[in-house]
C-alpha cells in the first residue's frame, strides 16, 4: 500500500510539473526527485520532532520520566531494542498512547491519570510493536507523500476549474463543445483525485486495523498482556464505534472486544506452550 500511495503521489506532482510547461522526461525526473527525498525526509528524526511538536507532542516533566522511562527501558530490554525511543506525553484527557516515525513514543496524560502501572506497561509495549515492526515509520511516510500531492492535486484542480471558467467566458465566440469538455476535464479530475486518495486512505485504515492485533500480540510476547488486557477490558465500554458498513471501512481500530479475544487468545496460547 506504501508504494501504491508514492505511485500515486508521484502521478500527481508529474501532472503538476506538465503543467507548469515541463516535458515529459524533465517532469518525471523532477517528480521522482521529490517523492524520494520526501520519503527519506519522513524516516528522519527531523521529521519526527516536527510532527511531535504539530502534534502537542511534549517532553516529559521529571516525575513523569521517574515514572515512565524505567518501563520504557525494561520493555526495550525484553525487546532487544538498543536505542530506546524518544518518550514523549500530550496534555490529552483522553487515555491513549501513540508510536510515531521510527523512535517516538507519546502517552497521553489521560493514560497516565486511569491507567495502573502494569496497563501502562502493556500499552507501550504494545507502541514498541509499532515501532519493531515498522508501522508508524510506514505510516509517516505515506502522511508525508500524501501530503505534498495534495497541495499538487488543489493546484490542478485549480487549474482546472480555471479552465473551465475561462472556456465558458469564450462559449459564444468558440462554441459550447470546448466549455462542455474543460468542464468535463475539471469534474473528472476532480473526482479522480479524490477516489484515488479515498482507496488509498480506506487501504490503510483496513491495514492499521490488521497492525492493531500484531501490535497486540507482540505486547503479550514481551510477557505483558495481562497488563494490555485489563487496560482493553477497561476502555470497552467507551468504545461506541459507529455501526455500518462506511464506519468500519473508516475505523482507524478493530472493535475493543476482538482485540480483547484475540489477547486472550495469545494469553492461553502462550501458556499452553510455556
Amino acid at each position: 500500500m506504501l508504494i501504491l500511495t508514492a505511485i500515486v503521489n508521484f502521478f500527481v506532482v508529474f501532472v503538476f510539473f506538465g503543467l507548469l510547461g515541463n516535458n515529459a522526461g524533465p517532469a518525471f525526473l523532477y517528480s521522482l526527485i521529490i517523492i524520494v527525498a520526501l520519503a527519506w525526509l519522513a524516516t528522519t528524526e527531523l521529521a519526527e520532532k516536527f510532527f511531535r511538536f504539530t502534534h502537542g507532542m511534549r517532553r516529559p516533566i521529571k516525575r513523569e520520566v521517574d515514572y515512565l522511562l524505567p518501563v520504557l527501558e525494561e520493555l526495550c530490554r525484553r525487546a532487544g531494542i538498543e536505542k530506546v525511543p524518544t518518550l514523549c506525553v500530550a496534555d490529552d484527557p483522553m487515555p491513549n498512547a501513540y508510536a510515531l516515525g521510527k523512535n517516538t513514543v507519546c502517552v497521553t496524560r489521560g493514560l497516565l491519570k486511569t491507567a495502573t502501572e502494569e496497563e501502562i506497561r502493556g500499552v507501550i509495549a504494545h507502541e514498541i510493536g509499532h515501532l519493531k515492526y515498522g508501522h508508524s515509520k510506514r505510516a509517516l511516510i505515506a502522511h508525508t507523500l500524501n501530503q505534498v500531492g495534495n497541495v499538487a492535486s488543489i493546484i490542478l484542480v485549480f487549474f482546472a476549474s480555471t479552465l473551465a471558467a475561462a472556456s465558458s467566458q469564450e462559449q459564444e465566440r468558440r462554441g459550447s463543445g470546448v466549455s462542455f469538455i474543460a468542464i468535463f476535464v475539471a469534474l473528472f479530475l476532480k473526482l479522480g483525485l479524490w477516489a484515488f486518495q479515498r482507496a488509498i486512505d480506506l487501504g490503510f485504515l483496513a491495514i492499521g486495523r490488521k497492525e492493531e492485533y500484531q501490535a497486540d500480540a507482540y505486547a503479550v510476547q514481551l510477557g505483558v498482556g495481562e497488563g494490555l488486557l485489563s487496560f482493553l477490558e477497561k476502555i470497552a465500554d467507551s468504545d461506541f464505534q459507529t455501526k455500518g458498513f462506511w464506519a468500519r471501512l473508516e475505523a482507524t481500530h478493530p472493535p475493543v472486544m476482538l482485540r480483547i479475544e484475540k489477547v486472550e487468545e495469545a494469553i492461553t496460547k502462550g501458556r499452553e506452550t510455556a
